[in-house]
């Protein structure tokens, strides 16, 4: 008889909800899309070495 006691109580209760994880600030996503936009636009304009061939 306890045994059922115990199954019905444990039936009954709510299941624990899972906490969502914190997602990083909004400036962090900024800061890596500003460096990426930065290295873009320095390597695209860095001139290119041409041997005396060319």
């Amino acid at each position: 008889m306890a045994t059922h006691l115990l199954f019905a109580t444990l039936a009954q209760a709510t299941p624990p909800v899972p906490a969502a994880p914190e997602s990083p600030p909004i400036f962090v996503y900024y800061g890596v899309m500003a460096v990426l936009l930065i290295a873009t636009f320095v390597i695209s304009v860095m001139p290119s070495k041409r041997g005396h061939q060319d």
